[in-house]
């Protein structure tokens, strides 16, 4: 298993998921109605750009943590990790990176319709509160995905220090 592509979607997701945290509070800052939950969403993207800052320094210091001890050896005095451990951490990075992308998307249209005075059309108003459910699922999405990569990042730290 190559560590090079995941260690570039990480990095990918980094960059995306600071664009989010920005959007998001750009959002929360411009717009008078924006709801608590797009600042919501804006924390747990900062905080799940941490995590992902903290596994990037990981990844760049122990180039071998992600060779499976079921494919490539990993470099000799580096520890491997399972092939279930890297799976699950690249489906974690894949789903982030879906999520973050829809967030981004999301964003983007948001910013295009807010007014220079804080206000937005009543088409892009009742779009945004007929919407409300479906942020309140990304803000749940969001979270669940950041705990998963604190979690695979734990993980990975108790394997490194074995």
């Amino acid at each position: 298993m190559d560590p090079l592509p995941i260690t570039a979607a990480v990095t990918s997701l980094l960059g995306a998921s600071a664009k989010a945290t920005l959007g998001l509070y750009d959002i929360y800052g411009k717009w008078k109605m924006a709801s608590l939950t797009i600042k919501m969403m804006a924390s747990e993207c900062k905080v799940t750009e941490a995590a992902l800052t903290e596994l990037q320094t990981i990844l760049s210091q122990r180039e071998g943590v992600l060779m499976s001890s079921m494919g490539n050896g990993a470099p000799a005095g580096s520890p491997a990790l399972p092939s279930f451990i890297i799976s699950a951490f690249e489906s974690a990075i894949c789903s982030s990176a879906m999520t973050m992308s829809v967030l981004n998307d999301d964003i983007d249209k948001m910013l295009k319709n807010i007014r220079p005075d804080g206000t937005i059309s009543a088409r892009t108003s009742i779009r945004y509160l007929l919407d409300e459910a479906s942020q309140q699922q990304l803000l749940q999405q969001i979270y669940r995905l950041q705990t998963g990569i604190n979690l695979l990042f734990s993980t990975m730290q108790r394997s490194v220090i074995e």
